[in-house]
């Protein structure tokens, strides 16, 4: 349990630091924001007064996993409860969390979702598991929770979320940056997005990583978005510094760096403008295996960097 004074000392630094990439100011949500997302379906009603948690007050709906959707820029949640007859018992929940930004929704959906589920095609993306529907949508990620009996649980989930969906003027799609990894070999659904404190280095924001497997090699590749190339250039720098900090001293190789590290194993790095991109945990004797895939991601950059 975190005291008072601690919750209220997160709440206060996310909402100072609730800032894009670019700077925008996030807005926070309101209930009035996202009543009009709740759907009317068939003998299905609110069986009370649907609850709104903001930044502050998060904690009290989700304790001790309310700090993973603060470091994504938490604007708001909407939990309704529904049942089969008027004020009945209710058989199904509703929580539709507000994170501000697609990116930031599809943070702390991909933070939690398995890498092996029964996906489904709603919203950007979507798995359905034993009455218990998860999905991202434009700035907000889902969760339906149906307590009903197996596929009638399941059915009545997606039915909701469906109509969630229709209420949603705009879809949105996978974020940008995610289409510059090279696409043999990806595994799927393994991509994710943190926000803040990426690779745990407190400098390091924005950050996208991909799991491959390419010929029996296995490894991660991984983004950085910085706000432009003079920004990349000191914080790739800072980065190779730390990393020869706890490894081997810093190689160049072929007009990337290689460090052997403690923590991430063999790790490669290249710079595109405003884009710091790399490998992690690749194995000793696959060299020549990361610089193809380095060079692949090198040819896709310059139109990323174009699109951000």
């Amino acid at each position: 349990m975190i005291r008072k004074g601690k919750r209220l000392f997160i709440f206060l630094s996310w909402s100072i630091f609730a800032l894009t990439a670019q700077g925008n100011i996030l807005l926070v949500s309101k209930p009035s924001d996202l009543k009009p997302l709740l759907p009317v379906v068939n003998n299905w009603s609110l069986s009370a007064e649907p609850d709104f948690y903001d930044a502050e007050t998060l904690f009290e709906y989700i304790d001790g996993a309310s700090e993973a959707y603060l470091a994504y820029d938490f604007q708001g949640l909407l939990v309704a409860q529904y049942s089969r007859e008027k004020g009945g018992e209710p058989l199904l929940t509703l929580e539709i969390y507000d994170m501000g930004r697609l990116e930031n929704a599809f943070g702390i959906y991909s933070a939690e979702r398995p890498q092996e589920a029964n996906f489904i095609n709603i919203g950007i993306e979507g798995y359905l598991e034993g009455g218990a529907l998860y999905f991202f949508i434009n700035r907000y990620y889902i969760k339906i929770l149906c307590f009903l009996e197996s596929k009638e649980a399941d059915d009545a989930a997606l039915l909701f979320g469906q109509e969630v969906v229709k209420r949603i003027p705009e879809r949105g799609s996978w974020p940008t940056l995610l289409a510059f990894f090279p696409s043999q070999g990806i595994v799927p659904h393994s991509q994710k997005f943190i926000l803040r404190n990426f690779l745990g280095f407190s400098y390091l924001n924005h950050g996208y990583q991909v799991s491959y497997k390419r010929d029996a090699v296995s490894f991660e590749a991984f983004l950085i978005q910085a706000k432009g190339a003079e920004e990349a250039e000191i914080i790739e720098k800072r980065l190779l510094e730390d990393l020869a900090n706890v490894g081997e001293p810093v190689k160049p190789l072929n007009g990337y760096f290689h460090v052997e590290n403690k923590y991430f194993q063999h790790i490669y790095l290249g710079r595109w403008q405003a884009l710091i991109y790399g490998l992690m945990r690749f194995p000793a004797a696959e060299e020549k295996a990361a610089l193809t895939w380095l060079n692949e991601m090198k040819n896709l950059l310059p139109t990323a960097a174009k699109l951000n």
